[in-house]
């Protein structure tokens, strides 16, 4: 199924109305004289929109390529500077390889100028073989692309001249037509084919190799059956490959060009770690798809979109449009789909907005915008790197959020690891604690008399874990009110206490005594104190807290520590709370 979608995605999008030509980053357009000489190079860098970033080659449909991943390949009128010129810009290969590379791009412009006596590539072919002696662009790197233009023509690109055009469709329809292989029928589209030999790559799959990498593949004998060969074992004509690809190329890449007039389409992936990244379209279209990747930095634009009374459009959640989604990761040569998904518009900005609404918790300086899907990944990483995000969870959490269903429980552990290894709480930490506590009671995944999670403190609670968080915090509290440390006793005990609290506990009451006679504020906590202890069965302390309580414990730690530092009545404490969280 996910192939026949992303190929009625090429469909509908004119993604692949010309097959035999792709976008491609091309660095620098060659100018060609009229009598057969290179008269300049033009740099296609520019900065991004956004204004951060390096400057980026411009888009330029030229002809389909042809996936090179090893040996020597010319493509068609644009190539690398090692075959367009026989040059390598780093110097890593040798003479007599350059020189054939330099004859295989040749070969390929003289077969087309010979077909077709084009004005314009006789020029180019004249040119090439007498320019021995051209001086390259400095900056020019090993991958950069250069396409050409016939001056005559003024912007307009050699192979996008009629005559050219015609030839290299009847060059590919050749090539089709001379393809050895049984016939069989397209799994794609049902019909009779001869199965394409290779699929083109995809770019842009973090954790792929820059040159690309395949979806579908056999290229080990352990992936073959029935004594099929390679890509027989899953049948695809050429032109449902291509149409595949080209949709996921698309997905992938964050500012594809329209193939009407050249401007970016609406992004389509969301990355989730350094090794995986979410793709996602809808059968027709819709501002709520369009804005869907925001979630990854701009979640408020994502929920101000399921929440509009009035958008000029259908209301979002009463969209029944077909809402696909896949997660890929790349492993050097191929792709893996960690995640296939498959609802409707209507059901993925229902589950959205309970996503955000799970996540609500009291922010620091009264924050209420939900947090960016990124902020939360990272909040779960060691050293909160995206390096270190694990595909294998940050795939399972985007999928959830997408479906409704019960986060995976990795994520309550790898945040309550996180927690007791950094020994702190910080309030995206805290959102995603409370988030699965949330989900998981109103599922069904917990006891039936696990307390609920409220968004902000809940002193009237009983659970046991969450009034020792918020001792903790008192505790905490109150040390820094009566000597300013450098480190508090979060610094040293907070692991311990949230994992086992009466190895920590009595220590830091007996502790807490010299602090209330110093602080200014001391009876205020000293009360606070007895209130939360009073709360706890035969004021005893338990020897372990499951995993689930620990959470409890984060948030009740997390809740009174924001009370702290929120406006408060006569009662609270007047001490200078300047360096609030």
């Amino acid at each position: 199924m996910i192939l026949i979608a992303l190929k009625e995605l090429a469909e509908r999008e004119g993604l692949v109305a010309d097959p035999d030509y792709e976008p491609k980053e091309v660095h620098y357009l060659v100018q060609v004289s009229r009598d057969g000489r290179i008269t300049g190079f033009t740099s296609t860098l520019s900065a991004p929109a956004s204004g951060k970033g390096k400057p980026r080659p411009k888009k330029i449909r030229v002809p389909r390529h042809s996936g090179r991943t090893s040996g020597a390949v010319a493509e068609f009128l644009c190539d690398k500077a090692e075959y367009v010129f026989g040059v390598d810009p780093i110097g890593k290969r040798k003479a007599a390889e350059l020189s054939k590379r330099r004859g295989l791009f040749l070969d390929k412009v003289r077969a087309c100028a010979e077909a077709t006596h084009d004005e314009a590539v006789e020029s180019l072919l004249d040119a090439l073989e007498r320019g021995a002696d051209l001086s390259l662009p400095q900056d020019v790197a090993s991958n950069s692309l250069f396409a050409f233009i016939y001056e005559p023509d003024v912007d307009r690109l050699i192979s996008d001249r009629e005559g050219v055009r015609q030839y290299w469709r009847g060059v590919r329809q050749q090539s089709l037509a001379n393809t050895d292989g049984s016939r069989s029928h397209c799994l794609v589209t049902g019909e009779p084919c001869v199965p394409t030999d290779k699929h083109p790559p995809l770019k842009r799959v973090p954790g792929a190799t820059s040159s690309g990498a395949a979806l579908v593949s056999f290229n080990a004998n352990a992936f073959e059956s029935y004594g099929l060969e390679r890509n027989d074992n899953a049948p695809i004509s050429r032109a449902a490959a291509e149409a595949y690809t080209t949709a996921l190329n698309r997905l992938l890449d964050p500012a594809y060009p329209s193939p009407v007039d050249g401007t970016p389409l609406p992004r389509r992936n969301v990355r989730l770690n350094d090794s995986t990244v979410a793709v996602f379209w809808s059968r027709e279209s819709s501002e709520f798809v369009d804005l869907f990747a925001d979630i990854e930095a701009n979640p408020a634009a994502v929920l101000a979109t399921i929440e509009a009374p009035y958008t000029g459009r259908k209301p979002v959640l009463e969209d029944p449009q077909a809402f696909f989604a896949a997660i890929l990761s790349g492993a050097q040569g191929r792709v893996i789909l960690r995640e296939w998904i498959e609802t409707t518009v209507r059901d993925v900005a229902k589950n959205v907005r309970q996503h955000f609404n799970d996540l609500a918790m009291v922010r620091p300086r009264g924050e209420t915008v939900p947090q960016p899907l990124w902020l939360l990944l990272r909040s779960m990483a060691m050293l909160g790197k995206q390096e270190n995000i694990p595909p294998g969870l940050a795939a399972e959490f985007f999928a959830t959020i997408l479906r409704g269903t019960s986060y995976p429980r990795a994520l309550l552990d790898a945040s309550v690891r996180r927690m007791r290894a950094e020994q702190d709480v910080p309030a995206e930490r805290a959102a995603l604690i409370k988030a699965y506590l949330s989900r998981a009671r109103r599922l069904g995944r917990l006891a039936p008399n696990f307390p609920e999670v409220t968004m902000s403190l809940d002193e009237g609670s009983q659970n046991v874990p969450y009034r020792l968080g918020r001792l903790f915090a008192v505790l905490e509290r109150l040390q820094e009110a009566a000597v300013h440390p450098s480190a508090t006793i979060r610094d040293r005990f907070f692991g311990a206490a949230s994992a086992n609290p009466t190895t920590v506990f009595p220590r830091l009451l007996r502790g807490a005594q010299p602090h209330i006679s110093k602080a200014g504020s001391g009876g205020y906590f000293q009360k606070l104190i007895g209130e939360i202890v009073d709360g706890l069965p035969a004021r005893s302390f338990p020897a372990t807290l499951t995993l689930e309580e620990q959470g409890l414990f984060a948030i009740g730690y997390y809740h009174q520590r924001q009370a702290f530092f929120t406006k408060r009545g006569a009662a609270a404490p007047q001490e200078d709370v300047s360096n609030s969280q």
